[in-house]
């Protein structure tokens, strides 16, 4: 090729990008004062220009000098979501680095602009799927219109999950959002997604039980909490739920918190009294009550009173039968005394609950033994095979047990591995003995 067609050849190129830009450039002073409805067209054209019309986007959306007037942001919020638009739709081809400086923008820009990366959750990278919905999540902006994007928290991996329990909470308590069920759905479940971050999941919710605006949000985060492993809660946890538990005007929050109490290990004296207190709730509460004591266990024993009386007649058959059981797992004098004493009750499963609660209390139910031996003519298979372990764990001489522990042994369930240990220490463990 001869110097001058190379020299010509050249001057063509550089005659076509220096058009480009001269068209880019003109693009871009229309869109600058260009209406809402002629920013789409003029983005179009400008994309179309090529490598000069998209630098030129890029330019109005990064500009370090922009400000902050209305109309500016407006056109770089349109500009960035053309961009991340067009992107997601060739992004097989796209650095990554690219979308996530987008994504750093946006998170600037506010709302509408994140609101494009909705559709990055059903992209190619799970890492920026992540990024994108936990900025769309926690970005003040979003607000009510996150409940779109934050049951979106399915796709995503167990720990961006578990950061997302509190905006989640937090949206669903606004009044704007469209479906606050469907923001809360994405909460659910959150128990199996937590192990090794149940402590990130406590705090969020009780960061949010004092904030929440409706009853329903504060039942619902309560029991996020009652799956989990609560060994690491503290004063501060145990206040904010004690202060629900008895002052909520919802009888279901109240109910959530009076149960997530009971199941926090080595309950102290605060928790305690928040249980215990709710025994003169309503029905709902009271029960919850009583099941959460049963789980307390000895610590509860201060309770005994008062969960005796509902063991008195008169008093619903269900509730009778929690009471029995609470008594037989907290144990004491007074406990097992209260139990003995419905040993014939006319609802049998109350007493096959004071049988057992007997069973479990071992020496403690020994000034009952004779009680416990009339409990083997129960007509009721339960409270025979209960009484018949309680008895051979006081009384190893008792032989009238056998053929009621062997029963039991041989049940698919029940107290298998009890009546299997007390067969042996009888030394009847073949059918010849």
């Amino acid at each position: 090729m001869s110097v001058g067609l190379a020299l010509l050849v050249i001057g063509l190129i550089a005659g076509v990008f220096l058009q480009d830009d001269i068209r880019a450039a003109w693009h871009t002073s229309r869109f600058a004062s260009a209406s809402n409805e002629e920013q789409a067209g003029i983005l179009v054209e400008l994309d179309a220009v090529g490598p000069a019309g998209r630098a030129a986007i890029e330019a109005i959306v990064f500009d370090p000098d922009a400000s902050s007037d209305a109309d500016v942001t407006a056109r770089r919020q349109a500009a960035l979501d053309f961009l991340v638009g067009d992107d997601l739709r060739t992004h097989e081809v796209l650095p990554e680095s690219r979308l996530r400086r987008y994504l750093v923008e946006a998170r600037g820009l506010g709302r509408s602009s994140l609101l494009s990366f909705s559709r990055v959750i059903e992209g190619p990278s799970r890492e920026l799927a992540d990024d994108a919905l936990f900025a769309l999540a926690t970005d003040e902006s979003v607000s009510g219109i996150a409940a779109r994007v934050l049951y979106m928290c399915f796709s995503a991996e167990p720990a961006l999950q578990v950061a997302l329990i509190g905006p989640i909470l937090e949206t669903s308590d606004d009044p704007d959002t469209v479906d606050p069920r469907q923001v809360r759905g994405s909460a659910s479940g959150i128990e199996r997604r937590s192990v090794g971050r149940e402590m990130d999941v406590l705090e969020a919710v009780i960061g949010f039980l004092p904030r929440a605006r409706l009853s329903e949000n504060r039942t619902f985060a309560t029991w996020l909490l009652y799956e989990l492993d609560l060994s690491g809660a503290g004063p501060e946890h145990v206040a904010v739920l004690a202060r629900q538990a008895e002052t909520d005007p919802s009888p279901k929050a109240r109910d959530a918190a009076v149960a997530v109490l009971g199941v926090i290990p080595n309950p102290d004296a605060k928790s305690v009294a928040a249980i215990v207190g709710a025994l003169d709730d309503d029905a709902m509460v009271r029960e919850t009550a009583i099941l959460a004591l049963a789980k307390v266990g000895a610590a509860a024993r201060d309770a005994v009173p008062r969960i005796a009386r509902y063991l008195e007649s008169g008093v619903p058959a269900g509730l009778r039968r929690y009471a029995a059981n609470a008594l037989g797992r907290i144990g004491g004098e007074d406990a097992v005394g209260a139990l003995a004493a419905v040993l014939d009750d006319d609802d049998e499963l109350v007493r096959f609950e004071a049988t057992r609660g007997l069973r479990r209390r071992g020496e403690e139910a020994r000034a009952h033994l004779g009680a416990l031996r009339r409990a083997l003519e129960d007509p009721m298979t339960g409270v025979r095979q209960e009484a018949a372990i309680a008895v051979a764990t006081l009384d190893p001489e008792e032989r009238r047990v056998i053929p009621f522990l062997r029963e039991a042994a041989t049940g698919p369930s029940g107290p298998v591995d009890e009546a299997r240990a007390a067969l042996r220490a009888l030394g009847a463990e073949t059918a010849g003995d």
